[in-house]
């Protein structure tokens, strides 16, 4: 999926006005990065401590929507303000790393604290059912982190590459938390992400090894006309 059809652009004007109105009351780009993770904290905490409550899947599908706008917030807040640092980026990327492991931890812990590790899908399909939350949840992470590094790597590796490929992005990823959430489904939503966050990584490295080895091809046949 190229990045022009990526669900945050749906949120754009949504995240710009969100921005517009900070700044006014002197939000810094660090502070709103700060504050996602804050409402990721949070959410992970309403899912723990309000367990046996329906609303608590709710509240925390809720919270995770404010982190995923928050996460674009932050960026806009620099733009519009002019304060674009390299150090900006860094903070954001790394932040967005541990709120993923914050949101993403949450269905596993909540079933840790019943005591409860072996509890599968709510499908009743073998390769679904017989594997646990929380190892749905690893499969997560690591699709989530492999996401992310590959992207990264790929366009360190090669400048002006746009490797921001495959079907989930963070925002997709969070965006589908969320409707599970609110559907009070995470638990049928919860494979299927983890399924497509890890394609999505394997889909990214296969696009690196295609634009690095036709690059390298290129320079081979320039240097051996």
């Amino acid at each position: 999926m190229p990045s022009r059809w990526r669900v945050r652009k749906i949120f754009k004007p949504l995240v710009i006005k969100m921005a517009q109105g900070m700044v006014k009351i002197g939000m810094k780009p660090n502070q709103a990065t700060m504050t996602m993770l804050g409402c990721s904290i949070i959410a992970l905490a309403s899912m723990l401590l309000f367990q046996g409550f329906h609303i608590a899947i709710r509240i925390y599908g809720a919270l995770i929507f404010i982190a995923g706008l928050m996460d674009g917030v932050d960026g806009s807040i620099a733009r519009i303000t002019g304060k674009v640092t390299r150090f900006g980026g860094i903070l954001d990327s790394s932040v967005d790393r541990i709120s993923d492991a914050i949101v993403f931890m949450g269905p596993a812990l909540r079933d840790f604290c019943h005591g409860d590790f072996s509890t599968g899908s709510v499908l009743p399909l073998p390769w679904l059912y017989i594997i646990p939350t929380w190892i749905w949840v690893a499969i997560l992470l690591i699709g989530a982190y492999m996401t992310s590094y590959t992207r990264a790597r790929a366009e360190l590796a090669k400048s002006g590459i746009d490797m921001d490929i495959g079907l989930l992005g963070r925002s997709e990823r969070l965006i589908l938390i969320v409707i599970g959430s609110m559907l009070n489904m995470l638990d049928l939503f919860l494979p299927i992400i983890a399924t497509c966050a890890l394609g999505t990584a394997l889909f990214r490295l296969h696009g690196a090894k295609n634009n690095l080895t036709c690059d390298g091809m290129q320079r081979q046949s320039e240097m051996n006309p």
